[in-house]
């Protein structure tokens, strides 16, 4: 019986465990870095960068429930089978003018777990938020200073063009 076969099956199973955990790590660090812009509500401002944004997604269905109801009847399924906040949690936080906290969330969906802090504690990643719209640069509607101002970036013409001009001006006499 030989056991090199078993030594290389081992060997070849030993390095695809390795690679898969490296692209599980790399997948992680994406995600962390990476928040869609639709989860930027100051709601999350405490969990970006602290939950993966797949229960970011899952709590936004349940803040999405809120808008045609403002207390609709809530079973507790999504806590008990996923660990996340219900829409009667994220209603009571909106009405408190709180945001979600990160032991709102199980901690399997946590990039690192609480116990993992060590030092000072992380707020997470500031939370930015969609930008004003601004009125544009250009001349206001309704504005009296209409008027062309004095002085103008328009050139002076050439020599060649008053001559020119001249000449037209003598050949087509005025009617």
């Amino acid at each position: 019986m030989s056991t090199g076969d078993l030594k290389y099956i081992q060997e070849k199973i030993s390095l695809l465990l390795t690679s898969q955990h490296t692209k599980n790590g790399a997948a992680l660090s994406r995600a962390k870095d990476w928040t869609p812009q639709r989860l930027m509500i100051p709601l999350f401002s405490e969990l970006i960068g602290r939950v993966t944004p797949y229960a970011l997604l899952k709590i936004l269905d349940q803040y999405n429930r809120l808008a045609g109801n403002k207390n609709p009847e809530c079973h507790y399924s999504i806590k008990d089978s996923m660990g996340l906040p219900c829409h009667h949690v994220i209603w009571e936080r909106l009405q408190q003018k709180d945001c979600l906290h990160i032991y709102d969330i199980h901690p399997q969906w946590l990039f690192a777990s609480p116990s993992d802090n060590v030092g000072p504690v992380s707020t997470g990643q500031p939370l930015l938020l969609n930008p004003r719209v601004i009125k544009g640069k250009g001349h206001p509607r309704g504005s009296q200073n209409w008027r062309k101002a004095a002085s103008s970036t328009r050139r002076e013409p050439s020599a060649f063009e008053e001559v020119t001009t001249k000449q037209r001006r003598t050949l087509r006499p005025r009617a």
